[in-house]
């Protein structure tokens, strides 16, 4: 028989083994523990390259700036990143986001919050808001 916090499984099509909640909850939470990969750069100018292996950006530009991107997500993958950024300077999107961009950068904000998403070849949607 089993308890309240254990379920059965059945092992090898024949056989029954008893497992724990706290055993399952546990492993799951390794498993899905999501953590993301922040990059700091202080002094962006110039050519700014945004790696999709990476997820959250703060930067702060102390210049203009043109941002270009590399290791877009794998054909029938998507992902979305996010840039936290500031500073009174132009900033110039890759070309395959202009088309799909909702708000505009503001270089008197305190912080742009720009959220890209990818979902396919040449797909993008971009969001950009500024705290009120």
């Amino acid at each position: 028989p089993l308890t309240g916090t254990e379920v059965a499984i059945l092992n090898d099509g024949v056989n029954w083994v008893k497992i724990t909640w706290n055993n399952i909850i546990s492993s799951l939470s390794s498993v899905f523990q999501v953590i993301e990969k922040l990059v700091t750069n202080a002094t962006v100018t110039g050519t700014y390259n945004v790696d999709w292996s990476n997820d959250v950006w703060d930067l702060t530009l102390t210049g203009n700036t043109t941002l270009t991107e590399s290791n877009l997500p794998a054909s029938g993958k998507t992902k979305t990143i996010t840039l936290n950024i500031s500073g009174n300077h132009t900033l110039t999107y890759p070309a395959g986001w202009t088309s799909k961009i909702t708000g505009a950068y503001s270089g008197t904000a305190t912080l742009n919050t720009i959220t890209i998403q990818y979902y396919g070849s040449g797909k993008y949607k971009v969001l950009i808001v500024q705290p009120s």
